[in-house]
């Protein structure tokens, strides 16, 4: 009884969703620090060696100046003096590209200290020091950085703050810990380097020149080896020319124990840099030019090798929105972090691409000696572009923007056809994944549907009887009086649209002639927990309702179950009703359903559906399988074999 049930209410399910989806913060800005002298923890930055470079486009050459030499309080000082090019390397020719206006180069570094394990380096990067954009043409306004318009290094890991010198200009007494002219090099005063986060590459053992981050052996804490050279491409974006100053920044700490030391077992974990050593990112969905809103939402992947000590990521867009967006944390694994965080166009640019910018704050201050700022913490950033696509012409949104358009969303009549297949049918009208349209169908008259809207008004005789047994949330109820053969039920789905979300949230279902009453989606302690649904929908759509539901008697018991319902965009087309009837500009969804009981899988579905702008189903075709019945489709290949029901709806 209870297999029937399930079985029953996955079909209920469908049809009702089927039929009524029809449908569709806060400012937060980067935290303020408070002012105090507090140092953090060890110190474990430190500059390895300042250059000045000059690239000279006629002769294709390129020229490394040492600008001063740290000591890390041992007489190496040979090892950095001219002649250039001793330690810091050219390891191919500059390959410049004058459509894009960019070169490309292969630089190499060679650890100075050869054979002395107690100097190993960590977290070694090559920063490429330039000027700022001019206002506004950059992703953040917390921070000057370089832009489209200035020298810049278009194929970064990261970006980092340190060794810029706006915040570390010269101090004799702490010459490891600032910026410093060279004599040999074009001074700051006539550079006037004042980009305050640029971009660098990240040199460590085992990555090749070309190599993402993400493939080195993160066992080895991002080790750069005594004596060992290390090779990566740069890629810079020179609209001025390209005079520039580079910087190496190394982190170190003495190991621990007696010698002969480990490397890098013996260093303590304080021998890396204490922000996010690499940032990786990824998106989902789609952000569309003006008011329309989106389904962009980033993952990013936070590598640190302290875990735990991240404090917030934060994501800015100047261009999109004023304010920074906040992200969540979501979990952990072995070597970084996973945070997510939902993008919006809030202020309704146009079309284009847009840059963006991801910063995450570590726990400890930045501890380097005045006159650094020390109420600042160490952080991280990358750089990232958005693509903000033209508005879709078909937009689906909830019952309320259509009814906003005049369209009578009550009492509607839907006349469906039904068609059966032995064989897999025509490509043309079987298989839907081409979403350039026009689609065609068959046309006889069988079963009807009529769509009703009604408020969750206890004074409404048709709904007093059960609207009492949902959660306070529901606002209206959408019944469907559905006629097949002698018999006809009348569903109720209860619901709520949460527009500040973008949410369709159904919180359960009644009906009275197979399921014999009210069952409300709750989880295993009892919360009441709605299906979620997203609107608007349009060609970008891509997102799965994924929730385990348990819906206890009256007056059949039906264990926990699990939905997971996903719904895609295919594309967009002329869809005509009828070889006579109107042609309406319509939106191909596909929607895949999948209900899991005792965590196998027990019934599936696969659904086309046809939608126009004012949120009315045009068209659909479905079907399923579950215990009991006959397979009747590919589940991988998309068509819909045998004992379908294809359904068309025949006008408004």
């Amino acid at each position: 009884m209870r297999r029937k049930a399930i079985h029953l209410l996955a079909g209920l399910i469908v049809i009702l969703l089927i039929v009524s989806c029809s449908s569709s913060g806060s400012s937060v800005s980067l935290p303020e620090t408070p002012r105090d002298t507090d140092t953090g923890g060890p110190l474990s930055h430190y500059l390895w060696g300042l250059w000045d470079v000059a690239y000279d486009m006629k002769t294709n050459a390129m020229d490394f100046i040492p600008l001063r030499s740290p000591d890390f309080h041992l007489n190496v000082l040979p090892f950095l003096e001219p002649p250039p090019l001793a330690l810091l390397t050219l390891e191919s020719e500059p390959l410049f590209n004058p459509v894009n206006n960019t070169v490309s180069v292969n630089i190499g570094l060679k650890h100075p200290f050869t054979g002395l394990n107690e100097f190993a380096g960590f977290d070694v990067k090559g920063v490429v020091i330039s000027r700022a954009d001019y206002p506004g043409a950059v992703p953040t306004s917390k921070l000057k950085m370089p832009g489209p318009n200035r020298l810049r290094l278009i194929n970064a890991d990261g970006y980092t703050r340190l060794w810029n010198p706006d915040e570390f200009p010269y101090d004799k007494a702490k010459e490891l810990f600032c910026y410093q002219d060279g004599l040999l090099g074009a001074p700051d005063s006539f550079g006037k380097y004042d980009a305050q986060i640029n971009g660098y590459k990240y040199f460590c053992d085992g990555l090749a020149p070309d190599d993402a981050v993400t493939t080195m052996d993160f066992s080895k804490r991002g080790l750069f080896s005594p004596g060992a050279k290390n090779v990566r491409k740069y890629v810079l974006s020179m609209p001025q020319g390209l005079i520039f100053q580079y910087a190496v920044d190394a982190c170190w700490e003495f190991p621990k124990g007696p010698a002969p030391w480990e490397i890098p077992n013996d260093y303590p974990i304080t021998a890396n840099c204490p922000e996010a050593y690499f940032i990786d990112y990824s998106h989902t969905g789609i952000m569309f030019a003006g008011d329309i809103p989106g389904t962009y939402d980033m993952e990013i992947h936070v590598y640190d090798h302290q875990p735990g000590s991240i404090q917030g990521v934060y994501i800015e867009a100047q261009d999109l929105y004023v304010d920074p967006w906040v992200a969540s944390y979501e979990y952990s694994t072995q070597y970084y972090e996973v945070w997510s965080v939902h993008l919006d166009n809030k202020n309704q640019v146009p079309e284009g691409t847009y840059p963006g910018l991801i910063s995450v704050i570590d726990s400890d201050k930045m501890n380097f000696p005045s006159p650094f700022p020390a109420d600042t913490y160490y952080t991280a950033y990358r750089t990232f572009d958005i693509e903000v696509l033209p508005t879709p012409a078909v937009v689906v949104t909830l019952e309320e923007d259509a009814i906003m358009k005049g369209h009578p969303y009550y009492g509607i009549s839907y006349l469906y056809d039904a068609v059966e297949f032995d064989a897999p049918p025509d490509p043309d009208c079987g298989y839907f994944m081409n979403p350039d349209g026009p689609w065609e169908f068959s046309y006889v008259y069988t079963e009807s549907v009529t769509l009703k809207s009604l408020n969750a008004n206890p004074a409404d005789p048709e709904v007093a009887g059960f609207v009492g047994f949902y959660p306070s949330e529901v606002t209206h109820f959408w019944k469907a009086a559905v006629n097949f053969g002698p018999d006809t039920f009348q569903p109720y789905l209860g619901e709520k649209h949460d527009f500040p979300s973008y949410k369709r949230l159904v919180y359960g279902v009644t009906e009275n002639l197979l399921l014999g009453g009210t069952y409300i989606f709750r989880n295993e302690t009892g919360q009441n927990v709605p299906m979620e649904f997203q609107y608007p929908y349009y060609y970008g759509t891509d997102f799965t309702a994924d929730g385990k539901y348990i819906i206890p008697p009256p007056p059949i018991p039906i264990e926990i179950f699990e939905l997971k319902w996903r719904v895609r965009g295919i594309g967009e087309g002329d869809l005509k009703l009828s070889p006579t009837g109107p042609t309406y500009k319509a939106l191909l969804l596909r929607h895949d359903l999948t209900i899991e009981l005792d965590n196998s899988e027990f019934a599936w579905g696969i659904m086309y559906e046809w939608k126009n702008d004012d949120g009315l189903t045009l068209a659909m075709i479905s079907s399923g399988e579950s215990p009991g019945h006959m397979s009747n489709f590919d589940h991988p290949s998309g068509f819909i074999y045998g004992d379908s029901i294809y359904m068309v709806l025949q006008g408004y």
